[in-house]
């Protein structure tokens, strides 16, 4: 019975049919038709609707190679204002192709935009090292202060202290090194005393300001410190010096971007040796600022537009982000490739529940009648009942100070966000 069976199986004769034995002796593969396979046949139709879509969409696939990294900031470094109206037209008349990528750095209530050009292969024009060493230091000195002002933003504000602490003459420190020590032995005993209260390790960023002159050293720092512990006991600990104090911060229309800038700029006095050492020095408990990159926020006939015209990039750039003001603009060019870099600082709108400042832009103020201006400038802190921000030009806040039932009608744009108390919106 099974010999008949196999003979069935293998057809008259006992031989296996001509195609059988032509796929028996071919290698095991992927399966075939008699156009070529199936597999294959399904591989040239996904293709060729690929094809079609783009024919239709006139869009390419997005590169998807990585895109190098590169000091975007220092190669686009010369202003628009070298340039003559001609020169600028006949560079954006140049046929060629690159992709803008904007980047975005949020850090408190602050956002800084920056628009520059992304590649995937560096032109030769731009090299990712520079060859002079002065201007590398000097180049990494700036890097750093941004990096401290957008640290601090991030992580302070109005309830936190800003602190200046000194020494006697005869406790002033020999070295750097013993300044620096001095000054690390002093968070310790801010740590210690936090722990015994419950309270999480400090936030802080400081600066040690040491200079000799001859025999003569002097020192002093400069620390912006979380407010968890009293004030009278921030300065009981340093237990030196004379000349010390504590104060509560105050934000402006940039955050606490100018203190940043203060405490970490040069000295005509630093020697050669601290020069181009890192000023500042922060907890590890600090928050990064967030930072997202993409490709799709300005194509390039946009940026060419904002460079034509920088004047416009405030009005672009507030368009772009409704819940921000534009506070700074500047748009450069690289004279080797054409190129542009454009920077813009922004700033949180107000909105209701938000706790609020007045700037001291005389400017946005002077219009308004001399009893309202005067009842502005009584008071520190206002909360914001209600925000209008549906006429572009007269956008306007109802103000209640604090510790008051007043109402007081304000431009929006002269309250600076200190603090959101009630729905505060992921950014």
């Amino acid at each position: 019975m099974a010999q008949q069976v196999k003979e069935k199986a293998l057809g008259a004769g006992g031989a296996a049919p001509q195609g059988c034995r032509q796929a028996a002796g071919r290698k095991p593969g992927r399966a075939e038709t008699g156009s070529g396979g199936a597999a294959e046949q399904n591989k040239k139709k996904a293709h060729s609707v690929r094809s079609i879509q783009q024919k239709k969409t006139g869009r390419k696939k997005a590169s998807t190679g990585k895109w190098e990294a590169y000091d975007y900031e220092s190669a686009y470094e010369l202003p628009l204002d070298q340039l003559t109206e001609q020169q600028l037209q006949e560079m954006i008349d140049r046929e060629r192709k690159v992709i803008y990528a904007t980047k975005t750095i949020k850090h408190g209530h602050q956002c800084d935009v920056e628009i520059y050009p992304d590649f995937t292969h560096l032109p030769g024009n731009l090299p990712k090292e520079r060859s002079n060493r002065e201007a590398q230091r000097n180049l990494n000195d700036r890097n750093s202060r941004k990096e401290c002002e957008r640290r601090i933003n991030e992580n302070f504000g109005p309830s936190d202290y800003w602190v200046t602490l000194t020494c006697l003459p005869r406790e002033e420190p020999q070295t750097m090194e013993e300044a620096l020590r001095i000054f690390q032995n002093y968070i310790k005993r801010l740590n210690y005393r936090r722990k015994k209260k419950g309270l999480d390790p400090a936030r802080y960023v400081y600066v040690t300001d040491w200079t000799k002159n001859g025999r003569r050293t002097r020192t002093h720092y400069h620390l912006v410190l979380d407010g968890g512990l009293p004030m009278d006991e921030v300065l009981e600990l340093w237990g030196k010096g004379r000349k010390n104090t504590v104060e509560y911060l105050t934000l402006d229309e940039r955050g606490l971007s100018g203190l940043a800038y203060y405490i970490t700029k040069p000295h005509a006095s630093d020697t050669e040796d601290i020069k181009h050492k890192k000023r500042w020095t922060a907890s590890k408990n600090l928050r990064r600022p967030a930072e997202h990159k993409n490709h799709q926020a300005f194509g390039r006939r946009k940026v060419e537009a904002m460079a034509k015209a920088p004047a416009d990039i405030y009005g672009t750039m507030e368009r772009k982000y409704p819940r921000y003001w534009c506070e700074d603009a500047e748009a450069r060019w690289n004279g080797r490739n054409g190129y542009f870099y454009i920077r813009a600082v922004l700033r949180e709108r107000c909105q209701a529940g938000d706790v609020v400042t007045i700037t001291g832009k005389s400017e946005l103020l002077e219009t308004l009648p001399q009893p309202i201006q005067k009842k502005l400038g009584r008071y520190k802190r206002f909360l914001v009942l209600a925000v209008d921000y549906t006429v572009p030009g007269w956008e306007t806040a109802q103000l209640q100070p604090e510790g008051t039932r007043e109402r007081i009608a304000c431009p929006a744009r002269a309250c600076i966000v200190n603090e959101r108390r009630k729905g505060e919106k992921k950014r």
